[in-house]
């Protein structure tokens, strides 16, 4: 995916040149302070700066990533630099802003609150038993606030 965008990068004329993992940024996650290397800093032929991460859109979801999310935008803002999180077919933007059916909503909150958490094979048998899509389960897993591990293992989220 981040082939296929530095192609496209290569053919804007629009673009002045672009750097990759141009910047450490600090986070911190589950109490750990860790860092953070976005994966483009593109700056286009007006000067304008856009740091730029490309992820599967399923992986936008996973909470690590969205902490890291988070903290890039955080020091984008800081440095006068515009943020953007990419796949190949959305942006974070367009999960935040995704309708979920009401019944797909309604039915991933009551399973997490009947089993507390939910498995990648529950989601799968949510899904297809419900009309759900994998969109449909990314931007719920955002909306709503929940966690998913690495495993893909979503827990309702703790106030």
């Amino acid at each position: 995916m981040e082939l296929d965008v530095l192609k496209l990068l290569e053919r804007c004329e629009q673009v002045a040149y672009y750097q990759e993992q141009p910047a450490m940024i600090p986070y911190t996650f589950e109490g750990r302070s860790r860092r953070y290397f976005p994966d483009l800093l593109i700056v286009t032929t007006d000067g304008r700066g856009l740091l730029l991460e490309v992820k599967p859109s399923d992986r936008m979801a996973l909470s690590i990533n969205q902490a890291k999310s988070a903290a890039g935008l955080a020091w984008a803002n800081s440095q006068g630099l515009g943020w953007l999180v990419v796949s190949d077919r959305h942006t974070f933007k367009d999960i935040e802003e995704h309708v979920i059916p009401a019944v797909g909503w309604q039915v991933l909150d009551n399973a997490l609150k009947l089993r507390g958490a939910l498995t990648w094979r529950d989601l799968i048998s949510l899904r297809s038993d419900n009309g759900l899509t994998g969109f449909d389960v990314t931007a719920y897993v955002v909306q709503s606030g929940a966690t998913l591990d690495s495993g893909y293992r979503l827990t309702a989220r703790t106030v």
